[in-house]
């Protein structure tokens, strides 16, 4: 198996990973409401929060996503 990591900021998506993305598209509340609308995108937001820290071997609370490299770096500082 080959992989090639310099993508710099995008990268190809698998089917799968495409086919999520597609049917999270489709969501309209925010994962940060407490509304009934807000239910199924937190939920996708904690399982890929469960799976990337899996992935690195962490507990799921030290996984953070950002909305990009600015508030990433802003954070790390």
């Amino acid at each position: 198996m080959k992989a090639y990591l310099d993508y710099a900021a995008a990268a190809p998506l698998s089917d799968e990973v495409r086919a999520e993305f597609l049917r999270a598209l489709e969501l309209v509340g925010s994962a940060g409401s407490v509304h009934e609308a807000g239910r199924a995108p937190a939920e996708i937001l904690e399982r890929a929060r469960a799976q990337v820290a899996l992935l690195v071997g962490c507990q799921p609370e030290e996984i953070i996503f950002t909305s990009g490299a600015t508030e990433a770096r802003n954070l790390a500082i």
